[in-house]
């Protein structure tokens, strides 16, 4: 609990030396200094979440047959695949101003939730975390320029909780973009945009929670699973801060 309270003192501190404003419309309040939006924003009118639905066991899909229409149509490597909101209009804005605008606030927002989450998957034992990247890295480096991964608040959450060690195992190949893409193009996409760095080349820890912004079709997430197998994880839980509903 230590670390915990140490962070909220120091968040607590920073916010008053140089406040948190609201992610989305720039106001200051007690919201946004905790959680990076403010409460107007945070109460504005959102699609339907529509909780209530049946969903798959492994990928969370709604599920208005019995079968679950991503599961039962190709090979999936991941053991389970969760998510903290739907994605509609509201949410989908916070997200864009975190990966374009560099906005940390917004993330503190869409993570929470992250905990209760984490708590359930303690008895799972994971080994290590793994973050998608969320760009290429440059020519002349060995990272992105952003100056933090969109995962990064679900990350120190994650790491308060299952005390796991973050991994930087993958390359991101492919600086295409998949919005816009078809549905039958993003797994094309997906099989050529990664790989496993040279030095972690079949020594992937066995049980991993892989985290990534939002989970569309599942082609990406899919695709990093099967290379985190086909190089040693048996095991693959996966959080997103976002869902598209299909």
């Amino acid at each position: 609990m230590r670390p915990r309270i140490w962070k909220k003192l120091t968040r607590t501190l920073t916010g008053t030396i140089f406040p948190l404003c609201c992610g989305i419309c720039g106001k200051e309040d007690f919201f946004a200094r905790t959680i990076g939006i403010c409460r107007p924003c945070s109460e504005k009118p959102i699609s339907n979440q529509e909780k209530d639905l049946l969903r798959c066991r492994v990928c969370s899909s709604p599920l208005n047959v019995k079968e679950c229409r991503i599961c039962s149509t190709r090979n999936i490597f991941f053991s389970e695949a969760r998510f903290l909101r739907n994605r509609d209009e509201l949410h989908a804005e916070i997200l864009n101003r975190i990966k374009k605008e560099y906005s940390y606030g917004p993330s503190i927002y869409l993570s929470t939730g992250a905990r209760r989450q984490f708590l359930k998957w303690m008895p799972e034992n994971l080994d290590a975390c793994i973050c998608l990247p969320s760009a290429p890295a440059k020519w002349w480096g060995n990272s992105s320029t952003r100056p933090f991964h969109v995962c990064t608040e679900l990350y120190e959450r994650a790491k308060e909780i299952l005390q796991i060690p973050k991994l930087d195992v993958l390359e991101k190949l492919n600086r295409e973009r998949q919005a816009g893409k078809s549905y039958s193009e993003r797994f094309f996409y997906a099989r050529k945009s990664w790989k496993i760095k040279t030095n972690w080349i079949g020594k992937i820890p066995k049980n991993i929670l892989l985290l990534d912004d939002i989970f569309t079709t599942g082609a990406s997430i899919n695709e990093v699973s099967r290379l985190l197998r086909d190089n040693g994880a048996e095991k693959i839980l996966v959080l997103t801060y976002l869902r598209t509903l299909e």
